[in-house]
């Protein structure tokens, strides 16, 4: 039984086919998606895309934080707050110097996006999904790295390896 647009439909056993190619190891009556062994880097890619998002959002926390020696007056705060946020908030102000008075430092408490190495490691788990996929950077249209004759190699072995094997089963 399945549900298409609200409605339910039944199916006859006899109009089921179940399809095992990947067998599970652990059930040897049901199979597994190609996606469950890679499904740990699917989601490290979702949490990693959510948080490029968030970082550009600011995720509710700050970066670094302005340490005074001294206590400041709650009148002090709203003011240092309001002129550092003029000086260094949004993008036309990125990367802008930044002045401290008074033996205030300036302490970093998070990653920035650099020491990440964030598009590498994007990179790598796109590789492994597609490995998951037996899928090929090429076969995508991905052409990082590649010339033509790795193309047509890349190409063959995904044709005769993948599909070909597929169209037998």
């Amino acid at each position: 039984m399945t549900r298409t647009d609200g409605k339910v439909v039944t199916f006859q056993p006899d109009e089921i086919i179940h399809f095992k190619d990947y067998p599970d190891p652990l059930n040897a009556y049901n199979g597994v998606s190609a996606l469950m062994p890679a499904s740990i880097r699917v989601q490290t890619e979702e949490f990693a895309t959510r948080y490029q998002r968030d970082f550009f959002l600011n995720s509710a926390r700050p970066d670094a934080v302005l340490k005074s020696p001294k206590k400041l007056l709650s009148k002090q705060k709203a003011e240092l707050r309001k002129n550092w946020n003029r000086q260094h908030q949004g993008i036309k102000n990125s990367s802008k110097i930044g002045l401290l008075e008074g033996g205030m430092e300036y302490q970093l408490i998070s990653l920035t996006q650099k020491d990440m190495d964030y598009i590498e490691g994007i990179k790598m788990t796109r590789d492994d999904i597609l490995v998951a996929f037996r899928m090929t950077k090429t076969v995508l249209g991905i052409t990082e790295d590649v010339n033509r004759a790795n193309s047509e190699a890349a190409m063959y072995v995904f044709l005769s390896e993948v599909i070909v094997p597929e169209m037998r089963a």
